[in-house]
Formats: structure tokens, sequence, C-alpha cells
């Protein structure tokens, strides 16, 4: 003999719910330190903290490639970089390529970074990249410094030239 199952309605309250999960934006005052002044941005540090984004945003997305999508690393940054650096960089856009006989990819991530000079409408960004690089299934990896020159122009931050560092 089988027994039928009843599906009984439950109330969804404070007893069967933790309020943190159910409500995320919710704060917990009770969970917070006292005394603690929490400090506001300040305008040049809010453009500071923007212009090391835009240099992240570079050198991950131009040091990221795949023999499967030619050159979509340097269609990536187009709006990202100056009127010069573009036409140093799209380069090989012109070039017809023959597809890959092997799979090779990179894919690149920024582990730190620090402005290393600043000025109004000028700034270096220098960062450490991890470069994971695949050759024909056999990965390496390995850690490089890279710098980013932006230029500001229009209230703008735009890159305008890179290096490898090490």
């Amino acid at each position: 003999m089988t027994e039928a199952t009843t599906n009984t309605p439950v109330a969804v309250d404070s007893t069967n719910f933790v309020p943190q999960i159910a409500a995320p934006n919710v704060i917990n005052t009770d969970m917070m330190a006292t005394g603690v002044t929490v400090k506001k941005t300040t305008t040049l540090e809010a453009e500071q903290n923007a212009v090391k984004q835009l240099a992240r945003v570079f050198a991950e997305r131009y040091n990221t490639y795949s023999s499967d999508n030619i050159y979509n690393n340097i269609k990536d940054v187009e709006g990202i970089v100056t009127v010069g650096l573009w036409k140093i960089i799209s380069v090989p856009l012109n070039r017809v390529s023959k597809p890959a006989v092997a799979f090779t990819g990179s894919i690149a991530r920024v582990i730190s970074m620090d402005i290393s000079e600043w000025k109004p409408d000028q700034a270096t960004v220098a960062l450490k990249l991890t470069i994971d690089e695949d050759k024909s299934g056999t990965v390496t990896t390995k850690q490089r410094e890279f710098g980013v020159m932006l230029l500001k122009a229009n209230d703008t931050w735009l890159v305008d030239k890179y290096t490898w560092i090490k």
C-alpha cells in the first residue's frame, strides 16, 4: 500500500531562513566595527582608479588572443586607444592570414597595477600580468611586467603607448 503525499504550504518567515541570505542588501549593523571612519573617495582618486582600470582592460584584452579568433584582441581595444596607437596595432588587420595549423592561444590576467607617473593629462600604469599560453595543448604560465601610457583629451582617457618592462 502506498501513502499519498500532500503538499502543505509552508510560511516563509524568520524562523526558517537566514535574513542576510534572503535579503543580501540589508546591512546588519550589529556586526559592524564601531569607531571606524570610512574615507570618502576624492575626485582625483576616482580618476586615478578609472585610469588604472582602463590600463587593466587594455593589458588583458590586447594580450589575450586565440588562433581561432585571429586579431580579435586588436579589435577589442579599438575604442580605448588613441588614433596614433591604433595606426600601429591595427596593421595586422590588413593582412590576409592563413588558418593556424595548430591551436595557439594566450590568456592574460592582471595581478597588480600601480600608477608610476601621474599628470593631469597623462599617466603611466605599471602592471604585472600572468599569461597562460597554450600551444597545441601544451600550456605554459609566465609572469611579465607591462607598462601602459595613457593620455587625456577632451576629458577622455585613452591608451597611447605600451611596453614590456621585463
